[in-house]
C-alpha cells in the first residue's frame, strides 16, 4: 500500500519514522503543524491570504506576474433537484463588465432558461445544466500546504423539461439581495413559497476579482475568487469559505 504524503518539513524526510509517530501525523487534524495530509484539499483558508499581495485599483504589483488590477465582480450559485430529479443551477452575477450585461459569461454553459430578478436590474442569471467533469487531475506538492487541481469540463446530454424550468424561474425572479453585503437569498417563504418537488441544495457566493498578468510578454487573465458556500443533503448542511485562483 502508497501513500503520497504532503505537508512533510524538509528534515523528516532525512528520518527514520516509527509506525506510532506515522499514525499520530496522519490523525492527529487539531495540531495542523504537526499533521499530514494524505488527500487533495481544495481552496485556501482566507485567513492566509496577505491582501497586501495583490494589486489594487491602479496600481500594479510587478513583484507577482505583474499583475494589473482589470475587474471585479460577484457570482451567486443556488443548486435544485426538480420533481423529476434533475440537477439544474441558477447562476446569477453581479457587476459585469460594461458592455457584457446582456451576453453570459463563459462559466455559463448548457442555459435552459434566463431568469430576470425583479428587485435588481443588475443582476443577469440563468438556469442552466451542471457541465460533466470528463477528466480531473490534482497536483500533490509534499513540501507545501497548497495544492493544484485541473479539470476537463463539457457539456453533456441532458433531459430538458420546460414546465419544471419555468416554474423554477418564476420562483426565483423573486430572489432578494443585500447590495451591502452581496449576498443573494432565496425568496421570502411568506410571499413565495417554494414550488412543490423542488429542493434547494447549494448555494455559493463569490466574489470574482480579474487581473492582467504579464510575463515573457505573454497576456493573460488571473482570477482570484473569494468564496463562501454551503450544500446539503436530506440530513445535514456544510459550510465551507475559500480562496481560489483562476
Amino acid at each position: 500500500m502508497f501513500f503520497f504524503i504532503k505537508l512533510l518539513n524538509i528534515e523528516e524526510t532525512q528520518k527514520t519514522i516509527s509506525r506510532i509517530d506515522i499514525e499520530g501525523r496522519l490523525t492527529d487534524k487539531k495540531n495542523k503543524d504537526d499533521s499530514w495530509s494524505v488527500s487533495f484539499e481544495a481552496g485556501v483558508d482566507p485567513l492566509d491570504i496577505n491582501d497586501d499581495a495583490l494589486p489594487g485599483d491602479g496600481s500594479e504589483n510587478h513583484g507577482f506576474l505583474g499583475l494589473k488590477l482589470v475587474h471585479t465582480q460577484w457570482r451567486y450559485d443556488f443548486g435544485f433537484l426538480t420533481p423529476k430529479y434533475r440537477n439544474v443551477r441558477l447562476k446569477a452575477w453581479e457587476g459585469l463588465p460594461p458592455g457584457n450585461d446582456d451576453k453570459p459569461p463563459v462559466e455559463v454553459k448548457n442555459i435552459l432558461t434566463p431568469v430576470f430578478i425583479h428587485s435588481e436590474d443588475g443582476i443577469k442569471a440563468w438556469i442552466c445544466h451542471p457541465s460533466k467533469c470528463y477528466l480531473k487531475g490534482e497536483i500533490m506538492m509534499p513540501n507545501s500546504q497548497y495544492d493544484c487541481r485541473m479539470k476537463l469540463r463539457a457539456g453533456s446530454r441532458y433531459s430538458v423539461c420546460i414546465e419544471e424550468d419555468a416554474v423554477l424561474s418564476d420562483y426565483l425572479s423573486n430572489c432578494q439581495f443585500d447590495n451591502a453585503k452581496h449576498h443573494m437569498d432565496l425568496p421570502d417563504e411568506k410571499d413565495h413559497e417554494m414550488p412543490e418537488g423542488f429542493r434547494c441544495k447549494f448555494y455559493r457566493e463569490a466574489k470574482e476579482t480579474m487581473f492582467e498578468a504579464t510575463v515573457d510578454g505573454e497576456c493573460f487573465t488571473v482570477m482570484v475568487l473569494n468564496e463562501k458556500e454551503w450544500d446539503s443533503d436530506s440530513s445535514d448542511r456544510r459550510d465551507k469559505e475559500q480562496v481560489c485562483m483562476l
